[in-house]
């Protein structure tokens, strides 16, 4: 009887957290929500789980009770009750309609995959047979500018950075990438003075591993292992650090909390001049919390105080180039929107509150920008506005972000704003958050250093290839390449093609279509695995031994 009950309360959690993560529940989840103490899926679970659920699941235990009393009773009197009454349900769940991968996941007993997943060591990083070799990275392309943009790179006064990052945030809800959602006009009224980026992905939809592509140019370690965490202090070149040799000054502004993953460790190891989250609060702003969370790092304030803490620490020296980061925090699950309420047009009231929150970053960046201008720096300064990775309401499943490779988890807007340099171009170039940093060099008319694995976005030769990687639901990998989408699940064995210019919501698989493709794709996929887990670890070993 004991047996039943907790079955029948893990089969109810289960669903829950299929429907929040798109998979059972599993370790390298548990690693990356801080052992359920960070903010993402654990918090859309637990904000799932409310009365409703409890309600419905007590109701579902006093009808299980009485029913399994019932055949215990009747099995000591005819042996063959609870067999039958097996088969019978087990007919009813096979000859159900349902949809096919919900159904088989919903089946998988959660105590097993969650332990099997406790042994996931990793083997897709080796097929037997060496494909290093034949990894386009293996050799680095020359950094060859168009022509028009190297000269304006070389003859601007652009000496300034500014790195807007929006938390969250993948390109379809920014405005000038879908104009049916209106949460950004700002950013969508200055798209004139920017190069607009329509094919760049973050490689992993999570803020600690896309920190580490984003200072560094690197793709990621290919773990749920986070680099934060475990090597703060990894020997890579970072932004900061390169700046730092030409005389720039630099600072880290995040409206949330940086002891997330232990990013404060990893910053101070980049040679940031100022690194400040929320607790820094010179605003007098009101700290967003949620009493549910509230032990939890889930903490925040207004995305506004980005553009006052910025300026007041810019305007202590004046006779420095600077470069600045600022993070945004209102756009994060569980979502804290401020000011009155707008009204998107949208039926899901989580995505409702999302945009609000998107809103507020929008109205900070426009802060920014007038504050710029009235301090005649803005033609001098780089504006550089993206996404860390994407969020899901719903689609394949999924809610919240790290559970897929899918668009809404790693597509994100990338705007390089100045009004001297650009004037509203949309560049089609497949890229990824790894490729930001020599970008920034380039139009700083800066080398990059040989380390960085990310390319220019602006060079003729670039790779044609960004490639994506998940570890937490199943081990996901995936490239994008000119209009196709490729993703192989480590985990099962499958693979998925989805040609995003007929199906951009990636809901058509064509692999059996294209077997040819398919095969040349695995082969890619493979040879990047390998040749990206050699380096990592080379750099660990490196680090480990300084």
């Amino acid at each position: 009887m004991v047996f039943i009950v907790i079955s029948i309360i893990i089969a109810l959690l289960n669903s829950e957290v299929i429907h929040v993560l798109g998979k059972p529940f599993n370790y390298q989840w548990l690693y990356y929500s801080d052992f359920l103490k960070s903010t993402d899926a654990s918090k859309a679970m637990g904000a799932s789980v409310g009365w409703e659920f409890i309600a419905g699941g007590i109701l579902i235990l006093l009808s299980v009770i009485p029913l399994t009393w019932t055949l215990y009773h009747l099995h000591n009197k005819k042996s063959f009750i609870i067999p039958a009454a097996i088969v019978i349900s087990l007919a009813i769940i096979f000859f159900s309609k349902t949809d096919p991968a919900v159904s088989r996941l919903k089946t998988v007993n959660p105590v097993f995959y969650f332990v099997s997943s406790l042994n996931s060591s990793g083997g897709w990083l080796t097929t037997g047979k060496n494909l290093i070799k034949g990894s386009e990275f293996e050799m680095k392309n020359a950094d060859s500018v168009q022509e028009k943009y190297a000269t304006a790179f070389k003859q601007s006064k652009v000496k300034n950075v500014i790195l807007f990052v929006l938390e969250s945030t993948p390109a379809e809800y920014v405005t000038c990438y879908n104009q049916n959602i209106k949460a950004t006009p700002f950013l969508d009224s200055v798209k004139h003075h920017a190069a607009i980026f329509d094919a760049v992905y973050a490689h992993t939809p999570a803020t600690n591993k896309s920190m580490v592509s984003l200072l560094c140019s690197v793709y990621p370690y290919l773990s749920f292992k986070s680099i934060t965490v475990e090597r703060p202090d990894i020997n890579l070149p970072s932004i900061t650090s390169q700046l730092k040799g030409y005389g720039y000054r630099s600072a880290f502004f995040n409206s949330g909390d940086n002891r997330y993953q232990n990013a404060e460790g990893f910053l101070k190891n980049r040679n940031f001049d100022e690194v400040q989250d929320f607790r820094d609060n010179p605003c007098d702003k009101s700290i967003f919390t949620d009493n549910r969370y509230s032990k939890d790092n889930l903490d925040g304030i207004d995305d506004s105080c980005l553009s006052v803490r910025f300026f007041n620490w810019v305007k202590k020296d004046t006779s420095k180039p600077f470069f600045s980061m600022m993070w945004t925090f209102q756009t994060h699950y569980p979502y804290f929107p401020s000011g009155k309420p707008i009204d998107f047009g949208v039926a899901n009231p989580s995505l409702a509150k999302y945009l609000n929150a998107l809103h507020r970053a929008d109205e900070t960046l426009k802060q920014l920008v007038d504050g710029l201008k009235k301090e005649g720096m803005f033609e001098s300064t780089l504006i550089v506005v993206l996404g860390d990775h994407g969020e899901a309401f719903g689609r394949h499943g999924q809610t919240t972000h790290a559970g897929g490779i899918y668009e809404e988890n790693l597509h994100i807007p990338l705007l390089l704003i100045n009004p001297v340099l650009f004037s509203g171009e949309r560049l089609g170039y497949v890229g990824g958050i790894s490729d930001v940093a020599p970008t920034i060099f380039s139009v700083l008319n800066k080398s990059a250093p040989k380390d960085w694995q990310g390319e220019n976005l602006f060079a003729v030769n670039r790779r044609k290839r960004v490639y994506l990687f998940s570890p937490y639901s199943d081990y996901l990998f995936g490239f994008r390449e000119d209009n196709y989408k490729f993703i192989f699940n480590g985990s099962d064995n499958t693979v998925a093609l989805y040609d995003l210019k007929t199906d951009p919501l990636e809901s058509n698989n064509i692999a059996d279509k294209q077997p040819g493709y398919v095969k040349g794709a695995n082969e890619h996929l493979q040879a990047w695995i390998q040749y990206q887990a050699d380096y990592m670890n080379t750099h660990l070993a490196t680090s480990a031994n300084r």
